[in-house]
């Protein structure tokens, strides 16, 4: 006999098999317009090299939890459904520091109990250095130096579904596939709520991760103010985000 929370699973893994076009085109629609007008923030990053930083909910907070559910529904119906991806994997596999962590629970909360959750996080050196189930990855990303995380406990894993909550130059994720390589685990597909365009993220990770399929479901570009320079001397936002390709529920090319 199934307990309550088999039953929920159950019901949360039906629902994401079942959605329809209408279905998914309205959950579309709630998970752009809360990346759509999102303020912009110039600044140097450690190298002297000018940023645009998108202050960014699912990272600093203040998403909602029915943008999370939206995401997490469309991205387990596509990893069940369009493409069947969960049959070989045998885990979702993140960041989760920042927002990837927040992905990585909404689309595991449609897949079941069968999918487990694996992630790599922020250690002191000691641990990075001192721990056997600790794999150290160097990440290199836009807006920062050189940083050590640590992939945890993928002794047992063959095949992974990658996930994370943004796409823009591309440093961390194509620091994890190379990590991942090393260790002979094989991704089957990269899901990324949100992909900033223009800054060759995509273009990158396809040319690094041997064509690992790259699923997105908002892009966004910057749009800047003509007075930017002014606003960065009074400590104000330079831009906001535009999302773009508004009709497509998926990007995948």
């Amino acid at each position: 006999m199934l307990s309550f929370l088999d039953r929920e699973m159950q019901r949360r893994q039906e629902m994401a098999k079942d959605l329809s076009e209408r279905e998914r085109r309205e959950l579309s629609s709630i998970v752009k317009e809360a990346f759509q007008g999102l303020d912009i923030w110039r600044f140097k990053n450690g190298g002297g090299r000018i940023y645009d930083y998108i202050k960014f909910p699912l990272a600093e907070g203040g998403v909602s939890q029915k943008v999370l559910e939206a995401i997490g529904l469309l991205f387990a119906w596509h990893a069940t459904v369009e493409e069947r991806y969960f049959t070989q994997a045998d885990c979702l596999f993140t960041e989760a520091d920042y927002g990837g962590g927040q992905v990585l629970a909404a689309m595991g909360s449609y897949c079941g109990f069968g999918v487990k959750l694996q992630w790599a996080c922020h250690y002191e050196r000691d641990l990075l250095e001192g721990v056997p189930s600790i794999t150290p990855v160097a990440i290199f990303s836009g807006y920062r130096n050189e940083l050590q995380i640590g992939m945890c406990n993928m002794e047992r894993v063959e095949k992974l579904v990658m996930v994370d909550e943004i796409l823009s130059t591309g440093g961390t994720a194509a620091a994890l596939f190379k990590a991942l390589k090393r260790k002979n685990i094989q991704p089957l597909a990269f899901y990324v709520a949100v992909e900033k365009a223009g800054n060759g993220g995509r273009e990158r990770l396809l040319g690094e991760s041997h064509g690992v399929p790259i699923i997105s479901l908002v892009k966004i570009e910057n749009r800047i103010y003509e007075d930017a320079d002014e606003r960065i001397n009074a400590s104000q936002p330079v831009g906001v985000t535009q999302v773009i390709d508004y009709e497509k529920i998926f990007h995948t090319v």
